[in-house]
């Protein structure tokens, strides 16, 4: 891993990304939000899974 920091004090795996991912979401408008994830916002249902076995 290469930490780089770009000109807002981001840090990031320079190896991974060539530019800044987090300025790159602040460009896209698109709000990262990790810490709210819910496992049951899925529209698969339990019959779904059923059926594809």
């Amino acid at each position: 891993m290469r930490l780089q920091k770009c000109n807002k004090n981001h840090f990031y795996n320079g190896e991974k990304f060539k530019k800044c991912p987090y300025c790159a979401l602040e460009k896209s408008g698109i709000e990262e939000d990790t810490d709210t994830f819910d496992v049951h916002s899925t529209d698969v249902t339990e019959k779904d899974m059923e059926r594809s076995e």
